[in-house]
């Protein structure tokens, strides 16, 4: 493992790339650009009543002007916090940019973030202007006002079911884009004067996240030059044109999947889709058929397991082609990983394979016409990486975090089987510590926190990530500093890596490793609940609802015999001794669940302390109904 005091880690010099961006441009004054230049092109596509509604650059550019002067006729201005309490949406993007040219500060909150949660957000950003969803979040926010006393105003997107409500704090979307209108009209050159304003170093996004050590969230401003700077080395991360579809999957809250779909498409011209919820995600992706596409390793593990329960139940025929189909795959995708091309013959038997079968594949999952697959906000199972690869996909993991502007490092198209990072973004740097932290260093670095200063030691960012960097100077993300469990034995697990082996099994929806201080390591189990239900189905095993699922002795086999299967592939000293299972289900919402999309090991913990105390206990199989 390299280390701090020594010249290591990697970097690369700045690419050229054919878009003229000004030095001194912020975000919104390229954006508006990009507005002119572009007119009619689409720029935005949203499903409504069952039909893709598509949405112009020039219709993006006045509706942003008008959420932004919108903002201004309620006094928002240069250095305030707007925030926005919303999945992604259109309206999103318009109050977005317009918050940002009238020179204030967008703040994203994640809309299944609890009334705590929003309310110490709200209160630490001292936010006047706070635009939400729905009725839903509408009500959140009404129910913490009075702790709040700098909140004004409070815009509601989509009124629907509020049309009697009267509030004089509230106003829906549509009203203030009439107060944009009538704003423009009472002051003319207001917008031009603030766009030309705006300055490089000022401020543009507060991202707010929970670190190591605080029991609060803390904002991290991003610059607009921070974010431009991505924008500028877009060419880095993925190749895209104005012929390139986007679909947005996660929340705008995160910071990775913001600058995906609000920055780089200025930049690319992408058309940018917005999915309907999280019920209609695989309609949607097969709707869109989508040429670039980022998600979180739940997604992805989703559709490995998928694709693996049709194997099992697939004609002896079916199963045979996929496997020689695959395997043409893989070999292919090993030597593109070693840095060398394949074969005239393995690029033809290939391209055969990927005609008759692979594709097929593809199809089933939207992913027939995807050039650029991306992977961020956690650790994936090396077997997935090289599954997408043999399918001839460009899959890659992406790096970063809220203070590095969401994006730090990513691996070389060439090596997508490797899961790998092997490059810095251009002009940047990255390295260890001597005790394993990744550092970051670069013009996307963040410019401190608000209220709290910089927390930078020397220029580079201090992640809370551990690393390992390998002889040919690549490196792998491990995992979290403070998730490390230390064994009994002293000896230190990455519990992410393992984690993810399990995850990987189609009947594994979600692992937590448990072992601090212990002898051995031990593990809640999650299951997935529709492959487990339709395995126990096979079986004719009765069953009510989920708890009783994971009471069918035959399930329960099931999970310790896809750990077994885990175990082989670990060290004996990494092995899972045992196992309980969690037999509740979660809603993205709930407290167990961080930024609707993982485990957070705090709250498990303490939901499920009891369950975790008999981990070791005389009965191996045992499970719980109902947190303690």
């Amino acid at each position: 493992m390299k280390s701090e005091n020594r010249n290591d880690g990697f970097s690369a010099g700045v690419n050229a790339n054919d878009d003229v961006i000004s030095e001194g441009d912020t975000t919104s004054q390229y954006f508006w650009r990009k507005v002119a230049e572009r007119g009619d092109q689409v720029a935005l596509r949203r499903k409504h009543r069952g039909i893709w509604k598509p949405t112009s650059w020039r219709e993006y550019g006045e509706l942003a002007q008008q959420a932004g002067l919108g903002l201004a006729s309620l006094d928002a201005g240069r250095g305030d916090v707007v925030s926005i309490l919303s999945d992604g949406n259109p309206e999103w993007l318009f109050a977005d940019q317009g918050i940002r040219a009238i020179g204030a500060i967008s703040n994203a909150i994640h809309a299944t973030d609890g009334h705590v949660r929003v309310r110490e957000v709200l209160a630490d950003s001292r936010t006047g202007i706070c635009i939400v969803e729905n009725a839903e979040q509408l009500q959140k926010v009404l129910e913490i006002r009075d702790d709040l006393p700098e909140l004004r105003k409070i815009v509601v997107i989509n009124f629907d079911g509020l049309h009697s409500f009267r509030d004089p704090m509230v106003l829906s979307f549509q009203d203030l884009l009439g107060l944009g209108r009538e704003y423009a009209k009472t002051h003319p050159h207001f917008w031009d004067r603030e766009l030309a304003a705006g300055r490089p170093n000022d401020p543009a996004v507060v991202a707010y996240s929970l670190k190591n050590g605080t029991a609060s969230p803390r904002g991290a401003l991003l610059s607009h030059a921070g974010l431009m700077f991505l924008v500028h080395n877009r060419p880095a991360l993925w190749s895209q044109s104005s012929q390139d579809m986007q679909l947005n999957l996660l929340p705008l809250a995160n910071v990775t999947e913001r600058v995906l779909t609000t920055l780089l498409p200025m930049q690319s011209g992408a058309v940018v889709n917005f999915v309907e919820s999280a019920n209609t995600v695989d309609e949607n992706l097969q709707e869109v058929k989508p040429t670039h596409l980022f998600a979180t390793p739940r997604l992805w593990e989703r559709v490995f397991s998928r694709h693996t329960i049709k194997m099992e139940e697939a004609t002896a025929l079916g199963r045979w082609a996929y496997r020689s189909a695959f395997a043409a795959g893989a070999r292919r995708a090993r030597e593109r990983a070693a840095g060398k091309k394949p074969s005239i013959l393995q690029e033809l038997i290939f391209r055969v394979a990927d005609l008759l079968v692979l594709k097929n594949v593809k199809r089933q999952y939207g992913l027939a016409e995807a050039r650029h697959l991306l992977v961020g906000t956690g650790v994936l199972a090396d077997e997935i990486f090289s599954w997408f690869a043999a399918l001839g996909l460009d899959f890659r993991p992406v790096y970063g975090l809220a203070e590095s502007s969401g994006l730090a490092a990513l691996p070389s198209s060439q090596s997508v089987a490797a899961g790998r990072l092997e490059q810095s973004l251009p002009g940047t740097e990255m390295k260890l510590s001597s005790d394993g932290e990744i550092l970051v260093h670069g013009p996307h670095v963040f410019m401190g926190y608000l209220n709290d200063g910089a927390c930078l030691e020397k220029g580079w960012l201090h992640t809370g990530d551990a690393g390992e960097i390998d002889g040919e100077g690549s490196m792998t993300i491990i995992g979290r500093l403070d998730d490390m469990i230390t064994l009994k034995s002293d000896r230190t697990i990455a519990p992410a890596r393992i984690e993810a082996k399990l995850r990987a099994s189609p009947y594994i929806a979600a692992a937590m490793l448990i072992g601090e201080g212990r002898s051995a390591l031990g593990c809640l189990v999650l299951p997935d609940h529709e492959s487990v239900a339709h395995y126990a189905q096979t079986l004719n095993a009765p069953f009510t609802n989920f708890a009783s699922l994971c009471a069918v002795p035959e399930v329960q086999q099931l999970i310790r015999g896809e750990i077994d299967n885990v175990n082989r592939s670990l060290a004996p000293t990494d092995a899972i001794l045992d196992f309980r299972i969690i037999d509740r289900t979660f809603a993205p919402d709930d407290r167990e669940i961080a930024k609707g999309v993982r485990l957070d090991r705090a709250e498990v913990a303490e939901s499920f302390r009891s369950l975790i105390h008999d981990l070791h206990g005389p009965s191996p199989m045992r499970t719980v109904a109902e947190p303690a």
